[in-house]
C-alpha cells in the first residue's frame, strides 16, 4: 500500500467554497478532488492544445463575422440602387437616342457638303484627234 504524506494547502475563501462545492456535488472528499486535480495534469498538454484550437476557432469566427459584415454591406448596396439602376438604364437609353439623332442630323449636313462626282469622260489621245 502507498505511504500517504500530508500536506496543507491554503486556499483563498472563494476558491475553498468551489473546492467544497466540487466534494459535495460528486460525493467525495476534498482530498480525493486535490488527487484527482493533480492527475489531470497528464493531460495538461491536450487541455492547452484544445485552448489553443479554441482560441484560433474564436480568431476564425469573428474574421467569419467580419466578412458577413462586409458581405452584408455590398449587398445592401447593391439592392439600395436598383431603382438608380433602372434610372440609369433609362438614362442611357435617352442618351443613346439623343446620340442617333445627332448621328442623323450630321449625316444630313455631311450630305449637303457633298461634292457631286460626274462620271469622268475619257479625254481624246492625240492620236485619235489626227485621225477623224
Amino acid at each position: 500500500m502507498r505511504k500517504m504524506v500530508g500536506h496543507f494547502i491554503y486556499f483563498n475563501e472563494a476558491d475553498a467554497r468551489v473546492l467544497t462545492r466540487i466534494a459535495k456535488s460528486r460525493n467525495e472528499s476534498k482530498s480525493a478532488i486535490v488527487r484527482k486535480l493533480i492527475h489531470i495534469e497528464k493531460y495538461m498538454k491536450t487541455l492547452e492544445q484544445i485552448e489553443i484550437n479554441n482560441n484560433i476557432l474564436a480568431d476564425f469566427l469573428q474574421e467569419f463575422k467580419h466578412l458577413g459584415k462586409n458581405l452584408n454591406q455590398i449587398a445592401y448596396h447593391l439592392n439600395a440602387h436598383i431603382i438608380k439602376k433602372n434610372e440609369a438604364k433609362s438614362d442611357l437609353e435617352k442618351n443613346m437616342q439623343d446620340f442617333a439623332q445627332a448621328i442623323e442630323k450630321l449625316d444630313k449636313k455631311i450630305s449637303k457638303l457633298e461634292i457631286k462626282i460626274i462620271e469622268k469622260t475619257r479625254t481624246p489621245s492625240s492620236n485619235e484627234i489626227k485621225g477623224e
